[in-house]
């Protein structure tokens, strides 16, 4: 056939046509056949049920997994062709925020400025489960999570099929892309080896992608840590799949240090509190919980008294509502530890981590229900129900003030709290005031205003200003 009359050129409809009495017509046609109107005419609600429930058989628990994928690893398009290469730069394009190495190494970006502006090991945990969320996010669009579905089990056999128990439809499987830390990095290279040798031509190039996707997401500094740790592997055992576990491995690194600076971040939050959250946002330290809590417990050290420690940070809030709940729920907890109905020094990791999930998953209920109603509303914030809470100066809790406090006393702390309450003041002094300016040129420039009580923007600075002295003098 010329070139010409090449039916695939771009732009041409091109369709194929069954023979009338090919089977496949009859099948398609018996899969979408629809009542007639006789047929439906004895119930309107048969009419409904038809309109409604046309799927002969029911979905299966994978089918809303599939949903999140953008591009079906098999519509990804021939290799080379345009849309192949489409999808994989889009697939691999680098997340606008990158994993952040070592303190110590000092990554910079392409205009020189240092990347890493993590003040401790804890914000800097926390900042990279910020970015494993979304790294997860972006390999379940573009279908490459299936090489992360490592079998638990290996046995040093020949034959593959029992090497990996994979006759067995109970194994288990581990998602390295949520517990990467579970697996050991040998057993993670032996899977990465088996899969390069022997799995299907899309999953292969599945795990290209990942390694593409994560070496993208590296700042400059890790990438060459985890570039020289991937060059030692043996060919057979390099790929996506290795790559990614050397990657996390490197950036989450439990080592003894890391441990305790993961158990100090749960404790500080049980003694600051939601005050020292931005805007108190229940959701921030939710997730970051549940991130800290989870790699705690891939390496078994989650102990129990972190429960209590994180029940105890979310009670130290400035919203009433949200506070009596939780207190309710550490005197409850407290309640049955000393009863023996629940006995937290014998809870393993895992149940702690199922138990701060629970508190965590109610903490954001209860945040939103909040929100919606316009009761979450922060002292000094504007807001219906804005609630006028006691701050100490001299040590910042929230159930005395400074007169009262017991702690010695810090002039220069007590000082600059002063300040920032009468900054805020002012602050919210000049908020007024503009607001009613803006009233003033609005009414101005809609209706005429009688010269006798005619008021504008020029005479209403004063005013404001006269108001401002009223309520803090010291600072005008």
């Amino acid at each position: 056939m010329d070139v010409g009359d090449n039916p695939f050129q771009e732009g041409q409809d091109v369709r194929f046509e069954l023979p009338a009495d090919h089977p496949l017509r009859a099948a398609a046609a018996a899969r979408n056949r629809v009542p007639s109107a006789a047929a439906a005419a004895g119930s309107v609600a048969s009419q409904a049920s038809v309109a409604m429930f046309g799927r002969v058989h029911c979905r299966t628990l994978d089918d809303p997994v599939l949903d999140e994928v953008l591009v079906c690893k098999v519509d990804r398009g021939v290799s080379g062709s345009k849309i192949f290469v489409a999808n994989r730069a889009a697939a691999t394009l680098g997340l606008p925020v990158k994993f952040l190495g070592s303190i110590h190494l000092q990554s910079k970006n392409a205009a020189g400025e240092h990347m890493q502006k993590a003040e401790n090991i804890q914000d800097q945990f926390v900042s990279n489960l910020d970015v494993m969320a979304k790294l997860t996010e972006r390999v379940k669009q573009y279908d490459m999570l299936l090489p992360l579905q490592v079998s638990e089990v290996y046995h040093d056999v020949v034959d593959l099929e029992a090497r990996w128990d994979m006759s067995n439809p109970d194994r288990d499987i581990v998602d390295l892309s949520t517990h990467w830390g579970k697996l050991p990095a040998e057993h993670v290279f032996r899977w990465q080896r088996d899969f390069n040798g022997y799995c299907f031509d899309v999953d292969h190039i599945s795990s290209v992608m990942l390694k593409d996707l994560m070496a993208n997401c590296l700042d400059p500094e890790l990438k060459k840590q985890v570039n020289q740790k991937y060059k030692l592997l043996d060919g057979y055992k390099k790929g996506g799949i290795s790559y990614f576990k050397l990657a996390v491995d490197t950036i989450f690194r439990m080592s003894s240090m890391a441990e305790d600076s993961l158990k100090s971040f749960i404790k500080e939050f049980g003694k600051q509190g939601l005050a020292k959250i931005p805007h108190e946002n229940v959701r921030t330290i939710a997730t970051q919980m549940d991130g800290v809590a989870e790699r705690l417990s891939d390496s078994n050290v989650l102990r129990s008294e972190s429960l209590p420690q994180y029940i105890t940070g979310l009670t130290i809030c400035s919203v009433a509502p949200f506070k009596a709940v939780f207190m309710a729920r550490l005197t409850d907890l407290t309640y049955r530890d000393a009863t023996g109905d629940v006995t937290l020094s014998c809870m393993s990791s895992s149940k702690v981590l199922v138990k701060i999930n629970e508190v965590s998953t109610t903490g954001k209920a209860i945040y939103d229900h909040l929100h919606a109603g316009n009761k979450w509303n922060l002292p000094g914030k504007p807001g219906l129900h804005a609630n006028i809470v006691n701050k100490c100066d001299n040590c910042g809790a929230l159930d005395h003030v400074s007169p009262k406090c017991s702690k010695p006393r810090d002039e220069d702390r007590c000082k600059k709290a002063r300040d920032a309450v009468l900054k805020q003041r002012r602050t919210l002094m000049v908020v007024v005031v503009e607001a009613m300016e803006a009233v003033v040129v609005e009414l101005d420039a809609e209706v005429e205003l009688d010269a006798e009580v005619e008021l504008d923007a020029a005479e209403i600075k004063p005013l404001g200003a006269m108001m401002l002295r009223r309520k803090a003098p010291t600072l005008v």
